[in-house]
């Protein structure tokens, strides 16, 4: 399974570019949870601050390939 992640930057969070949030750490549990119950094998993240950054970076502390889909003009 391959899971594609996106999500709001952190001024819609709570203006917290570390990740270290409330909310932050609540979408990270979340997340986790999620990659325990399904076992993605591949990751696809936007790597943007904030959600698309806890993902990758959550994987890569699974195991999990990522793959970085950075937006880029041409």
């Amino acid at each position: 399974m391959i899971i594609g992640i996106t999500g709001p930057r952190p001024h819609r969070l709570i203006d917290d570019y570390a990740n270290k949030c409330s909310i932050c750490t609540w979408l990270r549990n979340e997340l986790e949870r999620k990659f325990v119950q399904y076992k993605p094998d591949t990751v696809i993240s936007g790597v943007a601050p904030a959600y698309d950054t806890i993902a990758a970076l959550l994987a890569i502390d699974h195991g999990i390939p990522v793959i970085a889909s950075v937006p880029c003009i041409g």
